[in-house]
């Protein structure tokens, strides 16, 4: 769902630049005062995780396919705060390491990905379901906020395309929801194996007890191993705007060795496998310098 550099344009980037900030800063805020702050390694863990799933596309017909958002799952792991922050941390290393996503539109990427896309689904999940005493209710509840996550951000993302563009609104939506309604599914289905995978019993404890290691290991391992082989066919967001004739093909402002996921000069299952491991590596560092940062910043501020 990663909105490409010239798709959007006029007001729209600046303004959801604003928000992205803003948004931001009240969940690094937020960040800092809650009481159960997630360790750095699991903070890091998390996002790189999510870096490594959102590598594998799968194909859902016609031509079209979809990736992992992650964004529920980092803020049902992690508290909404920092499921936002490591969200915007992931997708920030996309588009400056990876050319993915496109700086000019940077922060519409991050309103929907991170902001709504870990937000939404975390506020409900806190609000309805995570002090539940039956494990198969929450869940339930997990399959629910992660499908919504993915809705919430495709149709903010329908109304952005419909400010910056001359299509009709309607059209828009009706060509976003079709994939991403298969997404949605395939994501909720996603995130409620991989919560029963990790954290099991322990979904209640906000992180401190879920598998650390297996989230690093599973990461490497879609890295490494599996992401070579992921969907060649374009994703929800492009297949809509193909679909739409408003799918623009521009160079980034930037590129990078990097570029696409791939190392320039090697070998198309090394090109993909190592770029992705380096990513995990680049996502890992600057997650843990992020959470160092806001654990220092905390205590600094209850001394006073």
């Amino acid at each position: 769902m990663h909105i490409p550099e010239q798709m959007m344009n006029g007001a729209v980037c600046p303004v959801t630049a604003g928000i992205a900030v803003t948004g931001l800063a009240l969940a690094g805020y937020a960040a800092l005062k809650t009481k159960k702050k997630p360790s750095s390694l699991f903070f890091a863990s998390v996002a790189a995780f999510i870096f490594g799933a959102q590598m594998l596309n799968f194909p859902i017909g016609g031509g079209t396919s979809g990736h992992y958002l992650g964004a529920a799952f980092a803020a049902i792991a992690l508290g909404t705060p920092f499921g936002i922050l490591a969200m915007a941390l992931v997708v920030a290393v996309q588009a400056v390491i990876f050319s993915d996503g496109g700086l000019s539109v940077l922060g519409a990427n991050i309103v929907n990905m991170s902001i709504v896309g870990a937000g939404l689904p975390g506020i409900l999940y806190t609000a309805f379901f995570r002090k539940n005493e039956n494990a198969l209710s929450r869940l339930s509840g997990v399959f629910l906020v992660s499908f919504l996550s993915v809705i919430a951000a495709a149709s903010l993302c329908s109304l952005e395309l419909s400010i910056s563009t001359s299509a009709p609104s309607g059209s828009i939506f009706n060509a976003m929801m079709k994939p991403h309604s298969l997404i949605a599914l395939a994501e909720a289905s996603a995130t409620a194996i991989f919560v029963a995978l990790f954290a099991g019993i322990k979904l209640r404890s906000n992180g401190r007890m879920w598998n650390t290691s297996f989230l690093v290991i599973a990461a490497f391992i879609m890295a490494l191993v599996i992401s070579p082989f992921a969907s060649s066919f374009p994703d929800g967001l492009e297949s809509a705007a193909g679909y739409l004739g408003i799918l623009k093909e521009s160079e980034p402002l930037f590129v990078t060795p990097l570029s696409d996921y791939t190392i320039s000069g090697s070998e198309k299952f090394w090109a993909v496998s190592l770029a992705g491991a380096f990513g995990i590596f680049i996502v890992m560092i600057s997650v843990m310098l992020a959470g160092t940062f806001i654990r220092k910043t905390a205590t600094a501020v209850l001394k006073k």
